[in-house]
């Protein structure tokens, strides 16, 4: 799972990444002072902020013209991205979470042992995942998981039994790529969505492909949309799509020096021909680096970016940067209500599996395209940042209560700790889980993905007891 949004690893990283920590201690300066003047260029006040994790979410589409309204986004003056955007929570009832390491521990728990266990080096060659890159629980308890790197979808039972695999690999009809979202619709049917080959599959309750349809970003006065293309695309219930939007630079994969790029968000139906831009805001965090093609933009380890959540429940959705410690939420009358809360900046140890999994990913994302002795100076030119953001996963339980997660328990590389958030923004609590990233949280259970002891990866199942 990926953002976006890819699974932790663990281990210990090698030579090179050791050696690009101690250069990155000397130039940290230097490094955070460009990167500085490169971002406070694409500040933008923000008013609706995308995650990664939208696909993961059961929500509902009704009321969305009202999104459009209220979120437009007029420019800003030029600001450090670790400042909260002005204005964030202007005209909205604004909750005071006061600090979140004083919240109470919430009498929740979950069992030291996933009750399902899926992939993972114990599971059959056959049956391994490389990248989860998305997983939800269906109405009959089963568990759909996709794997954006090997191009499968299977179905696993209540117990974490092999029950069936979704379609094939390939580029025909009921094939994937590189599936990357995964969502269910009324009857119990099943739709997923191939980023490569930018289109929606159905499959009915029992498995059976039922039809596609292609999105086409490159369709003549479709796109672009104020200037912005689609990069990714995740999927609410109905097969609407929800479309992530970014800026380019002037030529494939390069920037000009200095230049920044602008992010948007937009909702593009099946009966549509034309997308609804609902806002536009900041990028995620981005480091320029010297690549063979020239000047090339690269997500640092533990970039701060936008994150938004769905509450299906309420039909409201909420949002913020990763770097300011603060939430908006918007609800379908027009209500516009926020949360403030303070936390000192969490430290970062560069063993932390995000830090390892970054590398992993970036590797195999420019070392198959350059090699990896090129790949290697492109990786060693990122520095690895002191603190973690603000915060990091944001999503809503089936009980409409916020996740907010908030980075390592007490400096732990094995928990994470979660500001929990009922139903009116106030604190309910903090609750600290093994380290994974979550893919949703029933009123039961909590569902994620991390890697195994050796590297790879599988999704967990942990039966939460409220």
């Amino acid at each position: 799972m990926k953002t976006g949004s890819e699974g932790k690893r663990r281990g210990r990283p090698n030579k090179q990444l050791l050696q690009s920590l101690v250069v990155w201690r000397v130039s940290q300066v230097t490094v955070a002072a460009c990167y500085l003047v490169a971002r406070a260029a694409e500040s933008r006040d923000v008013r609706q902020i995308l995650d990664p994790h939208i696909g993961r979410q059961r929500v509902t589409i009704r009321g969305w013209a009202w999104v459009a309204v209220l979120l437009s986004a007029p420019a800003c003056a030029q600001q450090e991205p670790t400042e909260a955007p002005p204005n964030f929570l202007r005209d909205a009832e604004v909750v005071d979470a006061g600090t979140a390491t004083a919240a109470t521990i919430l009498p929740w728990r979950i069992d030291d042992t996933p009750r399902i266990r899926i992939g993972g080096a114990a599971e059959d060659v056959a049956h391994q995942f490389v990248e989860i890159s998305a997983a939800t629980v269906l109405s009959d308890g089963s568990v759909l998981v996709a794997d954006g790197e090997w191009g499968v979808v299977r179905r696993y039972g209540p117990r974490g039994e092999f029950l069936q695999q979704l379609g094939a690999v390939g580029e025909g009809p009921g094939e994937f790529r590189s599936p990357t979202a995964v969502s269910s619709l009324p009857g119990d049917s099943m739709v997923v969505w191939d980023r490569e080959l930018w289109r929606t599959a159905v499959f009915d309750a029992e498995g059976r492909f039922v039809r596609s349809a292609r999105f086409d970003p490159t369709a003549d006065g479709v796109y672009p949309v104020n200037g912005m293309w689609p990069v990714a695309v995740n999927l609410a219930p109905g097969g609407t799509r929800m479309v992530h939007l970014i800026s380019k630079g002037s030529g494939k994969g390069s920037v000009a020096p200095g230049a920044s790029r602008r992010a948007g968000l937009a909702l593009h139906s099946a009966e549509s021909r034309f997308p609804q831009l609902l806002a536009e805001l900041p990028g995620p965090e981005e480091v320029e680096v010297n690549a063979p093609w020239g000047t090339a933009l690269v997500p640092p380890p533990l970039a701060g970016g936008p994150a938004i959540a769905f509450d299906a429940r309420d039909d409201r959705v909420c949002f913020g940067h990763q770097r300011a410690r603060e939430i908006l939420c918007v609800h379908a009358d027009g209500m516009r209500k926020g949360v403030q809360w303070i936390d000192a900046p969490r430290p970062v140890d560069p063993f932390d599996p995000a830090i390892l999994n970054w590398r992993s990913t970036t590797m195999r994302a420019y070392g198959g395209k350059l090699g990896v002795e090129v790949a290697e100076e492109v990786v060693a030119q990122v520095p690895v940042p002191d603190s973690h953001p603000a915060f990091g996963e944001l999503l809503f339980d089936s009980l409409g209560y916020l996740w907010i997660e908030v980075g390592p328990a007490d400096g732990s590389l094995v928990e994470r700790e979660y500001f929990v958030l009922d139903t009116d923004l106030r604190v309910a609590g903090r609750l600290k889980l093994p380290t994974m990233e979550l893919a949703e949280v029933g009123a039961d259970y909590v569902l994620g993905v991390r890697h195994d002891a050796a590297g790879v990866a599988e999704a967990v199942l942990f039966e939460l007891i409220r």
